[in-house]
């Protein structure tokens, strides 16, 4: 690489960080309110969450009009937050934050009525469920007509996927560990299913990679922490309370594996029905999934007080 490939890509990274920083956000927030006053604003982490709250509110409460405001990330919805409830011209009035639980223990007690915590860890975790597998069977894979096959598909879902949280146990171990600790993770996080796990119809394979390198850490946890949060994280409900975006990765990839096998001449779990040209022929987006999902649980009494 040339020494002005490594300039730009320094500059790049520069423009990223002074986007985010919580001044820039609110004068931002501020070209927005200029152009429309009174408009509600829903403040989000990023695109995927505008997404998925977008088709839980429309199913909700039809009738809200906000404007969606993407922040980036947590940190930086909490900042921008804290700045505006300082700020004394207004700025901040008809705002409304919306952030996962994630692994924070207090996350409960942030204490905002203008702020929503999911009580999942994330929204991805109330897509990831039998529920929308269902709607999934019924329509985008014509197994209408069939509700014994479908519930046999319902299990075996149930089952790899219960395989799958047993396979990253030890990934979101160290997550929360390093969460709770306040470790800093210095790398990003795995972003394809094949770093974290081997995806089949029929089961998951745990990879051979350490959790060490999966999730790099700037000091390893001491043995005591180790001990205490073990016990903290044992309570947990794993297909709520583990990573999300991991849960969704899993979840797109053994649909399509699915739906691979619906479409099969030789089909292990659909042979009883017709080939069907309309069974769904592209992919399973956000956009299929989120409509089927329940929203979290108190989101409908936060838009209400939002309206009130």
């Amino acid at each position: 690489m040339s020494n002005t490939e490594n300039v730009d890509d320094v500059y790049l990274e520069q423009l990223k960080v002074a986007r985010s920083r919580p001044a820039v956000q609110k004068a931002r927030l501020a070209v927005l309110r200029s152009n429309n006053p009174t408009i509600m604003i829903f403040a989000f982490e990023g695109v995927d969450d505008n997404q998925i709250y977008y088709h839980w509110i429309k199913s909700l409460e039809p009738d809200i009009l906000y404007e969606p405001f993407i922040c980036g990330n947590k940190s930086q919805v909490l900042q921008l937050m804290e700045l505006l409830n300082r700020d004394l011209t207004g700025l901040g009035r008809n705002i409304y934050y919306f952030v996962d639980r994630d692994f924070d223990a207090d996350a409960a007690t942030m204490g905002s009525v203008a702020l929503f915590v999911t009580d999942a860890y994330s929204v991805e975790n109330y897509i990831v469920n039998s529920s929308v597998l269902a709607d999934i069977l019924r329509v985008e894979l014509c197994c209408h007509g069939s509700p014994a096959l479908r519930q046999r598909v319902v299990g075996l879902f149930e089952n790899v996927y219960s395989s799958f949280l047993s396979s990253t146990r030890n990934i979101n171990l160290r997550l929360f560990i390093s969460s709770r600790c306040g470790i800093r993770r210095i790398d990003n996080l795995p972003e394809r299913i094949n770093q974290i796990a081997t995806v089949g119809l029929d089961d998951v394979l745990p990879i051979e990679t350490d959790v060490k390198e999966l999730v790099r850490l700037e000091r390893e946890p001491l043995i005591e922490e180790m001990e205490r949060l073990e016990r903290d994280f044992k309570l947990l409900c794993p297909e709520l309370h583990y990573r999300g975006k991991f849960a969704l990765l899993f979840f797109i990839r053994w649909l399509g594996l699915l739906l691979r096998d619906r479409k099969s001449d030789r089909s292990q779990y659909f042979e009883e029905l017709p080939r069907d040209g309309s069974v769904a022929q592209g992919g399973f987006s956000l956009s299929l999934l989120a409509p089927k999902s329940n929203p979290p649980q108190g989101l409908h009494d936060f838009l209400r007080q939002c309206v009130a």
